[in-house]
């Protein structure tokens, strides 16, 4: 898959943050929680299971192409660097709304995401430094 053009870069984002959306979805009527732990400790339950997959897939995929590719850090960005960091602003878009929607952010995770956001969207930007936020993913 090429991520050469902006037009390419938006769509894949688009479509990686309504995945996002489904796989929350898909956890949230599917996984089954006790009736004591609360509707709020619930909500950030299954969260926190997307959370989980963001990091193991920010993980595998982080690996795989250090291990595989031994990027340079002045090399432009390559094709995957481009979907890993898409599909991580993505994950961080849909855990802001989510966590806002659920009650759960507070200063420190807005902070938190805004710097991410702030950092891959440059990045994706400038075409540049992808190496750098891969390596700091894995």
């Amino acid at each position: 898959m090429r991520l050469e053009t902006l037009e390419d870069k938006l769509t894949f984002f688009c479509g990686a943050t309504v995945a996002w959306f489904v796989l929350y979805t898909f956890v949230n009527y599917n996984l089954e929680l006790p009736a004591k732990i609360g509707k709020r400790k619930a909500d950030d339950l299954k969260n926190r299971v997307v959370s989980i997959v963001h990091g193991l897939f920010a993980l595998v995929v982080s690996g795989y192409h250090i291990y595989r590719d031994n990027p340079q850090y002045a090399e432009p960005a390559t094709p995957i660097q481009h979907i890993i960091l898409l599909t991580s602003c993505a994950y961080f878009i849909y855990d802001f709304i989510a966590c806002v929607y659920y009650g759960l952010a507070d200063t420190g995770l807005v902070l938190h995401h805004a710097m991410c956001l702030v950092g891959m969207v440059s990045c994706e930007m400038m075409n540049n430094c992808t190496t750098g936020l891969c390596k700091a993913l894995l």
